[in-house]
């Protein structure tokens, strides 16, 4: 699987505190959402638009519309709040995780693709919406191929200064070439096109300025097994689906390692460990962390809510969530067997250590607030 990075800029209006311009982020399994809206003039009541209709057009793909029809249904509402002063320019795009990209952008520049070092501006398609106008524009990501999705900032830098209407999406695109023709590539190259604008633009952001650069790399993957599955006959395939994964392999579950001990012929060795607070953690063979269950996944929970400078980075769920951070997708093999211990033992519920169904659905949502792409198989 390939994983989509993004990297985002934004940059005030020279004399204000907020930013009229928006980004949004959004992964899901297959599709990752990329959203830049800039509000009406600048300044807090910019901002607050960009995040409405932001938030109206991220909340219509949550419910399964299409990019096209979460664009022409928010350009409805877009047009009804102009009556109230209210409005958003927007560029959005539905990355697959093949590289396949759909961009519609509405009142916005059109993106940039880039094909080996050479970037254009693609001629768009353009869609009837209620009066108003949208442009479609697509292309599939991969090696040497990224996308670069930008606000007026960028195209209208450079007003007043001797630009006439501004650099414009070709002349972005031009810029953008010759930086690549002096050995500059990637986000980097963008940031230096940040910079172009503000040096054509009396070296001040005149406008909020926002960009985001889209490329693609090989995911990094985490396989988590926890818990034994429901019913014993289920092992076999439990362990196998596991092993045939690509990532880092990760075991949570003192039941767990014994039923992987046993399909694989690993051998376990403690790790020995004199604090009592800590879940205890083992040495296996090809596994690159493995600990008890319903502890750790606990204290990894409860880590995500530190500031990370708290974190001892020697202490075993401090090394998992560094393991985890550094992960694009993480796979979750969860048995779904009752523990008779934590049911059964108030010393669970004294130290609020939650059933490991319940603490597997709330890690998984928080690693998705994270960014992470999050799949949970259970057995």
């Amino acid at each position: 699987m390939q994983y989509i990075q993004t990297t985002g800029f934004l940059h005030n209006k020279d004399g204000y505190d907020t930013c009229g311009d928006h980004i949004i982020i959004r992964r899901g399994r297959e599709t990752t959402f990329i959203i830049v809206m800039d509000g009406i003039g600048s300044g807090p009541r910019a901002n607050i638009c960009a995040q409405m209709f932001g938030g109206e057009l991220t909340a219509l793909l949550k419910k399964g519309y299409s990019l096209l029809e979460s664009c022409r249904l928010t350009v409805q509402s877009i047009k009804a709040g102009r009556a109230h002063g209210n409005f958003a320019a927007f560029s959005a795009a539905a990355v697959l995780h093949s590289g396949y990209a759909q961009i519609i952008s509405y009142e916005a520049p059109i993106p940039i693709f880039i094909n080996d070092g050479y970037a254009y501006a693609p001629q768009p398609l353009v869609h009837e919406a209620g009066g108003e106008n949208l442009m479609e524009t697509d292309c599939t990501l991969g090696p040497g191929r990224a996308l670069v999705m930008f606000s007026d900032g960028v195209s209208e830098a450079g007003v007043g200064h001797g630009f006439g209407y501004g650099l414009g999406t070709q002349g972005a695109a031009d810029k953008l070439n010759d930086i690549y023709g002096r050995g500059g590539a990637g986000a980097r190259a963008a940031e230096d096109l940040l910079e172009y604008c503000k040096q054509i633009s009396g070296g001040r952001w005149e406008d909020d300025t926002s960009l985001v650069f889209v490329e693609t790399r090989p995911a990094i993957n985490a396989d988590i097994l926890t818990g034994p599955p429901a019913e014993k006959d289920m092992d076999s395939r439990f362990i196998e689906d596991f092993r045939k994964d690509r990532g880092f392999k990760i075991i949570c579950g003192s039941t767990t390692l014994d039923i992987y001990a046993r399909h694989s012929g690993a051998k376990i060795q403690p790790v020995k460990n004199f604090n009592p607070f800590e879940a205890p953690t083992y040495k296996v063979p090809d596994i690159d962390f493995a600990s008890e269950g319903a502890l750790m996944l606990n204290q990894l929970y409860n880590l995500y809510e530190l500031n990370p400078v708290a974190l001892d980075r020697s202490s075993p769920v401090a090394r998992l969530k560094e393991l985890l951070d550094n992960c694009d997708k993480i796979n979750f093999y969860a048995g779904r067997a009752d523990n008779p211990a934590q049911n059964e033992s108030m010393i669970f519920s004294q130290l609020r250590i939650l059933p490991r169904a319940k603490i597997v659905e709330m890690l998984a949502a928080k690693l998705r607030k994270l960014g992470k792409a999050v799949a949970i198989k259970q057995y």
